[in-house]
């Protein structure tokens, strides 16, 4: 049977009373949540494989934990190299591959 708020509150508090703690006290959500991470903006996809995106998101069952970003293109590997040749990118600068870091995310 779940157990209720209430009442996991309460052995919280009577663990923390025995061992003298004073300090904050946390709790965690007693299941896995799924996370799921999603790469968009790729121009060498369609758009319908986007919308193919959009639809599996729409699908999945909660809780989920979602973050998007941008395709960014690395400097070093094939996929930057390739969008260099194709001009979708001019170069190192232009990747974006310090956008995210920058920020410390």
């Amino acid at each position: 049977m779940p157990a209720k708020p209430r009442a996991v509150a309460n052995v919280v508090a009577e663990i923390v009373h025995s061992f003298d703690w004073h300090g904050p006290v946390g709790c965690g959500f007693p299941a896995v949540i799924l996370a799921y991470f999603y790469i968009i903006a790729n121009p060498y996809e369609e758009a319908e494989d986007l919308l193919e995106t959009i639809r599996l998101f729409a699908r999945l069952p909660y809780p989920f934990y979602s973050q998007v970003y941008n395709l960014v293109f690395f400097p070093g590997t094939v996929l930057f190299d390739h969008a260099c040749r194709d001009r979708l990118i001019e170069g190192k600068a232009d990747s974006g591959y310090e956008l995210d870091y920058k920020a410390g995310l």
